[in-house]
């Protein structure tokens, strides 16, 4: 986290993408800070560019112009492999179709994840079955991805995302692939992780899943529209 007390910062963030036609301007000019313990949803039309600014904070794709800090890191002064490295050690992604390893059941899906975090064995199956007891899914440990419901598949994949113990947590949509009843599960659970003190910057198109964050940030072809408390 740097000395402002926030663990992100996004100064005059382009993003553009060649095609045949001429470049798509994803991202014009983005500015956006989140600071620690902050839980921000940023909202917006299919196409906005929320998913693209997502992707740039996790440095799973480089801007066209402008600076990314992430916890006091700035990702220009990165290389593909440091970027990585930072990735494992302070972001946790959480992705609208749950990215679970489906031969592989709940307890191995977390326990993999915190041993590419750098745990050891015994240490990453301790650390997973801790965190499927935050997420109640202690008596789920053994079974598959494709036994479970959707809002356990995606409670699943939001203790894999907290397996490094994020400094902050990526949340790409996470109730866009659940009925009304897991959307209310996996939005009740981010408050509580939130309210545990986890920063939290989730992507939504649903002004009713954006009402569940601490303050929303609009988007709109390209460009943030609006900031508002929720």
């Amino acid at each position: 986290m740097d000395d402002a007390g926030h663990v992100l910062q996004v100064r005059r963030l382009r993003k553009s993408f060649e095609s045949d036609a001429a470049p798509v301007r994803a991202l014009r000019r983005v500015d956006l800070t989140v600071g620690a313990g902050e839980f921000v949803a940023l909202t917006g039309p299919s196409g906005c560019g929320k998913s693209t600014l997502l992707n740039l904070v996790a440095g799973l794709d480089v801007p066209s112009d402008g600076e990314i800090v992430l916890d006091g890191v700035p990702l220009a002064d990165l290389d593909e492999s440091a970027r990585a490295r930072l990735r494992r050690r302070a972001v946790g992604m959480v992705f609208q179709f749950f990215n679970l390893l489906d031969d592989l059941s709940a307890l191995e899906n977390v326990a993999l994840a915190v041993a590419i975090a750098g745990a050891p064995r015994r240490a990453a199956e301790l650390r997973a079955r801790s965190l499927l007891d935050l997420l109640g899914l202690t008596a789920r440990a053994a079974e598959l991805p494709g036994v479970l419901s959707g809002g356990e598949r995606q409670r699943l994949a939001i203790a894999r995302a907290l397996a490094n113990d994020p400094t902050l947590l990526l949340a790409d949509e996470p109730t866009g692939a659940l009925d009304s009843a897991g959307g209310f599960e996996v939005l009740e659970l981010l408050r509580r992780l939130h309210g545990a003190g986890q920063t939290i910057l989730l992507v939504t198109h649903d002004d009713d899943v954006a009402a569940a964050a601490q303050r929303t940030v609009a988007m709109q072809d390209g460009r943030v529209l609006a900031e508002a408390p929720a």
